[in-house]
């Protein structure tokens, strides 16, 4: 007997499910939305393997220094994502990212968010300046960001000082 393991997105959206309930394949097709695009990484992120001088030297946008008394829910809208433009992905490398703790409670709150039916992300903690509706993956963006800055950037810079300092 052959089962259907077709994923329909509609059969599990928007129908008051949990995520944890889910069965492992569609959690797996699920985080393919949250996966940044290749052509899209190799613009807004330094590439792996290359040499610390030039990951230092690769800027990344800025953080948002102070947390905002914005809900992280409210990051997420159920608007369609609009299309990726080099407009747009240039936006990504100067928009600075939200505060490290919004950051990592938008990641503990993305894949429900999906499951809820929302569809794309927005930068409310500048305001409404800022209307583009990015894809669910800028959560993942913001996340490397993060992580680039506390695990890379800032023990490298601090060595790099160091040694300036010594010379």
């Amino acid at each position: 007997m052959l089962t259907n393991t077709l994923f329909v997105k509609n059969d599990w959206v928007s129908l008051g499910k949990k995520w944890g309930d889910l069965p492992p394949r569609i959690k797996r097709a699920a985080k393919q939305d949250f996966l940044i695009p290749r052509a899209i990484r190799a613009k807004v992120l330094p590439s792996p393997g290359i040499s610390v001088q030039d990951v230092l030297a690769f800027t990344l946008p800025n953080q948002v220094i102070a947390v905002s008394n914005i809900s992280p829910a409210g990051y997420f809208s159920r608007n369609v994502p609009d299309a990726a433009s080099e407009a747009s992905v240039a936006r990504l490398r100067r928009l600075p990212v939200p505060h490290t703790f919004v950051v990592k409670k938008l990641v503990d709150l993305q894949h429900q968010a999906w499951l809820d039916g929302f569809q794309s992300v927005r930068y409310v903690h500048l305001s409404d300046a800022v209307t583009t509706h990015f894809p669910l993956w800028l959560v993942s963006f913001w996340d490397t960001v993060v992580d680039l800055r506390k695990n890379v950037y800032a023990p490298w810079s601090t060595a790099r000082d160091w040694l300036n300092a010594e010379i």
